[in-house]
């Protein structure tokens, strides 16, 4: 017998209520309206003829879109043939500039943090079918590694409009994450704070003291882990990582990759037994 982690059948109701209420309200969707409440998101769907009770209810399974308000596209595009393209920032004021471009065939990036979270996502599906502890460090190295470049591109944004006094994070200074955490946050957010009083920061440093102890901080020649803690520790990358994401775009009151919500609010990963091939 063989062992690998499926996620349950269905997400919890208050999960998938959630889910979409987030989504709708904080979501990086095309709809203009603005949601204030959570009966705005409801009358919004009902206005649509989609009736809540029955949308949660669908949506419980984790294969469903959420219909008007999820946005699919990702963080990379590919360019084919001899095409061209390219990233503009400041597009509408004078100061516009190219940030990224490509001559096709290639990609083009246009989110570097949600790339990583990409990575990480992938990397938590290889290990959910391999039950391998190097996937799930691949995998929260390049979530806590999307966590930094979501600072890094606050920093940039905030740099683009004080450039007499840039937030500077260098090879050869290099500052530590908790260190934009504490003191660079605030700078950039005008004085708050990202709460760390919740289940997402403390499911996030157990999650990097188990990257810094077995994949940075190497103390011993061998090490060990069992399915059981394996599957504990999955279960942390939707408050840890994906979780700490979302509080980190509320704070900063940007739109959120649906992606993103949507990993938050994914079932329980289980263990289960396979037969051998």
């Amino acid at each position: 017998m063989g062992y690998k982690f499926c996620f349950a059948d269905k997400r919890t109701r208050r999960a998938t209520h959630d889910m979409i209420l987030m989504m709708t309200k904080h979501g990086n969707h095309g709809v203009r309206q603005r949601f204030v409440s959570d009966a705005d998101v409801k009358r919004f769907f009902g206005a649509k003829g989609i009736y809540w009770d029955d949308l949660v209810q669908k949506c419980r399974n984790p294969s469903e879109i959420i219909p008007i308000v999820e946005n699919l596209i990702g963080s990379t595009w590919i360019v084919s043939g001899g095409g061209r393209a390219a990233i503009v920032t400041g597009a509408a004021t004078d100061k516009e500039r190219e940030i990224a471009s490509v001559e096709g065939p290639g990609t083009l990036t246009t989110s570097n943090y949600l790339q990583l979270f990409e990575n990480a996502e992938d990397n938590l599906n290889k290990c959910m079918v391999s039950a391998s502890f190097g996937d799930f460090q691949s995998s929260i190295s390049n979530g806590i590694a999307s966590i930094d470049a979501y600072i890094a591109h606050r920093a940039w944004l905030y740099n683009s409009g004080n450039p007499s006094e840039p937030l500077i994070d260098s090879k050869e200074s290099k500052v530590p994450l908790d260190t934009k955490i504490d003191e660079w946050i605030p700078t950039m957010s005008g004085g708050k704070k990202l709460d760390k009083s919740g289940l997402n920061w403390n499911h996030f440093k157990r999650l990097r003291a188990v990257r810094d102890d077995l994949a940075i901080h190497i103390k011993e020649p061998a090490s060990g882990i069992s399915y059981q803690q394996l599957g504990q520790l999955l279960n942390l990358f939707r408050s840890g990582i994906a979780g700490l994401l979302i509080d980190l775009h509320l704070l900063f009151r940007e739109r959120i990759p649906c992606k993103i919500i949507r990993h938050a609010c994914l079932p329980n990963i289980n263990l289960i037994e396979v037969e051998d091939r």
